[in-house]
């Protein structure tokens, strides 16, 4: 159920707050600006952000505070009125981006939102919830490791360096198709 709201919090963050998955005009996709999009969405680019989003700002940080904190692991620390509070702000940020923050790159890239790309993406964060919420009692879990944490920790660093940097490198370097890099994304 974690990863659904991770993956939410990204297209949430991305998708609706910046906007960078539809809008080709935004300085921080440099190579990847127009590059694989199909129906108004930069796929690499999305894909790229999604899974930066996910494990970077939510995952990684759950793992963490559970191997520094481990009596802490199935104790519920927010109450009812904690995680209204949590909402309340995550809804005030939201709407302060999309009001405030999201308009200035609009005018920068001379672009302008498209309201279905934006109503499917708040259609897909929220059927995301909706599957964190289904499957709030599931854990994927087990006493045997495929791999030392220590090894399975390097392999996560390689797959984000390779996702974040040397795959949209080399398609874009390479004038490849972009569902090529998708793909390989995939």
């Amino acid at each position: 159920s974690v990863i659904f709201l991770a993956v939410a919090y990204g297209i949430l963050v991305e998708g609706l707050m910046v906007q960078t998955f539809f809008n080709p005009g935004i300085p921080d996709l440099g190579a990847l600006s127009g590059y694989g999009i199909y129906l108004g969405v930069q796929w690499p680019w999305t894909l790229m952000l999604i899974y930066s989003h996910a494990t970077i700002s939510i995952l990684i940080p759950i793992a963490m505070a559970g191997l520094l904190w481990p009596e802490y692991n199935n104790v519920q620390l927010l109450r009812k009125r904690g995680i209204i509070f949590s909402l309340i702000g995550l809804l005030l940020v939201s709407i302060i981006g999309i009001v405030a923050i999201a308009p200035l790159s609009f005018e920068a890239a001379n672009y302008s939102p498209n309201p279905l790309s934006l109503g499917i993406s708040f259609l897909v964060i929220l059927l995301l919830i909706w599957l964190a919420y289904r499957y709030r009692k599931s854990r994927i879990s087990s006493d045997k490791h495929l791999f030392p944490p220590f090894t399975f920790g390097v392999f996560g660093f390689l797959f984000i360096f390779l996702n974040s940097l040397l795959i949209p490198l080399f398609f874009t370097e390479s004038a490849l198709p972009a569902f090529t890099m998708i793909f390989a994304q995939l």
